[in-house]
C-alpha cells in the first residue's frame, strides 16, 4: 500500500550536479517519490499507483522510464523479493529523518548476493546532498566525525530528551522536525560554530527562540 507522508527537502537538492544531468521529469519526480517512501526509503513498485502521488497531471509521463533513468544515475535501486517489486531510494538516511513513531517498513530490504532478483545499479555513486564531507555512517568515532554526524548520533541516542524539550516549549512533532532540519542546515553551513558537545543545551536554546505553531 502506498501512503503519502510529509518529508523534508534539503536545499542541496536543487544544486546536485548528478541529478541535474537527469531529465526535467525525473528531477520533479524524485522528491515527490520521497513523499510516498516508507521510513526505510522503500516504495512498492506499482507505476500506476506511484503516478497518482507523483505526476498525477502528466498523463504522458512514463513512470517506469523515469524510475529506470534515476536508477541508472544512482539515485534509485529496484529489486524483487518473493514476487514483491520494490523501489529503494539510495542513501535515504542521508537526506531524511523519519519520525521515531513512524510505522516500520513492511517491504523487504534489498536481497543479498545470489538471492532475489536485484536490478544492477549502473550509475555513479550519489553525492551526499548536504555536504561532500558528511559520511552516512553512524559508527565514526566522536573525535573523527564531522559536527553534523555527531549531532545526528546525539539525536538518535537522545530522542526522548529532545521530545521532552519540545513538549516543554510547546512545540509539536512536525514543527520539531522542521526545526531540527534548520539546525542541521546551520551546522553544515558553519561547522566551526556547530562543533559543540552540549547538544541538549544547543537544542533547548534554539527551540527557546521558536514561536510554537498550532498543530493541525
Amino acid at each position: 500500500m502506498i501512503k503519502p507522508r510529509t518529508r523534508l527537502i534539503h536545499p542541496g537538492l536543487a544544486i546536485n550536479e548528478e541529478l541535474a544531468k537527469c531529465s526535467y521529469e525525473a528531477r520533479i519526480f524524485f522528491p515527490c517519490l520521497w513523499c510516498i517512501a516508507d521510513r526505510e526509503g522503500r516504495i512498492e513498485n506499482k507505476p500506476n499507483r506511484i503516478r497518482l502521488f507523483t505526476l498525477p497531471y502528466d498523463e504522458k509521463a512514463d513512470i517506469e522510464k523515469i524510475v529506470n533513468e534515476l536508477e541508472g544515475a544512482g539515485f534509485l535501486e529496484t529489486y524483487t523479493v518473493d514476487s514483491k517489486a520494490v523501489i529503494r531510494i539510495v542513501n535515504w538516511n542521508t537526506y531524511q529523518r523519519p519520525h521515531q513513531r513512524e510505522a516500520p517498513s513492511v517491504l523487504p530490504p534489498p536481497p543479498k548476493a545470489g538471492q532475489g532478483s536485484p536490478k544492477a545499479n549502473q550509475g555513479p555513486p550519489v553525492s551526499v546532498f548536504v555536504s561532500d564531507t558528511v559520511s552516512v555512517s553512524d559508527t565514526v568515532s566522536d573525535t573523527a566525525a564531522t559536527p553534523i554526524l555527531r549531532f545526528r548520533k546525539w539525536q538518535k541516542d537522545n530522542s526522548d530528551k529532545i521530545s521532552e524539550i519540545a513538549n516543554i516549549r510547546g512545540i509539536g512533532s512536525r514543527q520539531l522536525e522542521a526545526e531540527i532540519a534548520k539546525m542541521e542546515t546551520w551546522i553544515i553551513g558553519d561547522p566551526q560554530k556547530g562543533n559543540k558537545k552540549r547538544w541538549g543545551a544547543f537544542i533547548n536554546s534554539w527551540l527557546g527562540r521558536v514561536e510554537p505553531e498550532q498543530e493541525r
